[in-house]
C-alpha cells in the first residue's frame, strides 16, 4: 500500500491513518513513526477511530513495515497482521518507553 510519509525511513514500523475529507468524500493514507491519538481523551490508538477535527475523519487502520521511499512524499508500506503485528508492537513500546498493554488495547 501507499502512503503520505509523515516521518518515516525505510525499514521503519508506520502507524497507518486514514483521513477522510468530509466536504467531497476524499480518503488519504499517512503513515507515521508513532501511534496516534484520539482527538477527545488522548489515548494512543493502533487501529479504531481517532476523531473528526476540522470537517475531517481520522481512524487508526493499523501498522506496517516501510519498504519505499519516494521524491513524491509518498511511501510503501508493507502491511503488518496478528502475530506478526503484535510482535512489532511489542518491540516498539520497548523501544519508546511505552507499556505494551497502551498498544495492545486498540
Amino acid at each position: 500500500m501507499f502512503a503520505k510519509n509523515r516521518g518515516v525511513a525505510v525499514g521503519d514500523l508506520a502507524f497507518l491513518e486514514d483521513v477522510t475529507f468530509c466536504n467531497h468524500g476524499t480518503t488519504a493514507r499517512n503513515a507515521y513513526p508513532a501511534p496516534q491519538r484520539t482527538n477527545q481523551s488522548g489515548e494512543i490508538r493502533v487501529h479504531g477511530w481517532l476523531g473528526q477535527p476540522d470537517s475531517t475523519g481520522r481512524g487508526a487502520v493499523g501498522v506496517g513495515a516501510v519498504v519505499r521511499l519516494f521524491e513524491s512524499g509518498r511511501c510503501r508500506v508493507r502491511g503488518l497482521g496478528g502475530r506478526l503485528e503484535h510482535l512489532a508492537l511489542d518491540v516498539w513500546a520497548d523501544q519508546n518507553g511505552h507499556d505494551a498493554s497502551e498498544l495492545a488495547s486498540t
